[in-house]
């Protein structure tokens, strides 16, 4: 150990050797921080703009969330239960991909997914997030910081499953 301190510049190599893995590991851990809060960002977006897509299925207008009753009143069993679905599912896919291009921070939308079925509705979104040391990780087929977010929604409201149970009970007097 005596003989070491002696030699010039035995820190010097030591730290070229110590400090990049110290950069890198530091730069890992800032991009799971952002990558968990992009992850948190998506949810909520996805979450928030499949209800708000939900609910204008029945006829409403989808940027204030007015419902027409008197349209709703008029669906029956034998025509489309949910007419505005398709569009609704168009201007939710629109709004995710304004949303979150804002919001995302150092991240990009890989793809947005909506699906409509009889009775709900299927949103996911799968997003990636740049991170400068993980990119070399591809080369090897190591795929970390990306996220799949989805929200599985359905069409009937509070006040349709209500508005059922009542249809039912006066049917079964």
């Amino acid at each position: 150990m005596s003989k070491m301190r002696e030699i010039d510049g035995y820190m010097t190599v030591e730290m070229s050797m110590i400090l990049p893995s110290v950069c890198l590991a530091l730069l890992l851990l800032m991009g799971y921080l952002c990558y968990f809060m992009n992850c948190g960002i998506v949810q909520g977006t996805v979450e928030e703009i499949a209800v708000k897509a939900a609910d204008t299925c029945h006829g409403g207008d989808y940027d204030t969330g007015e419902v027409s009753y008197a349209a709703m009143n008029r669906r029956n069993l034998y025509m489309d239960m949910f007419p505005e679905k398709e569009k609704a599912a168009d201007q939710a896919q629109k709004e995710l991909e304004k949303e979150l291009s804002a919001h995302l921070f150092l991240g990009k939308i890989s793809k947005i997914s909506i699906k409509e079925g009889i009775s709900q509705m299927q949103v996911s979104v799968g997003t990636y997030f740049n991170v400068p040391g993980a990119s070399m990780l591809k080369m090897f087929g190591i795929w970390i910081f990306e996220h799949q977010g989805s929200c599985q929604i359905s069409y009937l409201s509070e006040m349709e499953k209500v508005r059922g149970w009542s249809v039912v009970e006066r049917a079964l007097d």
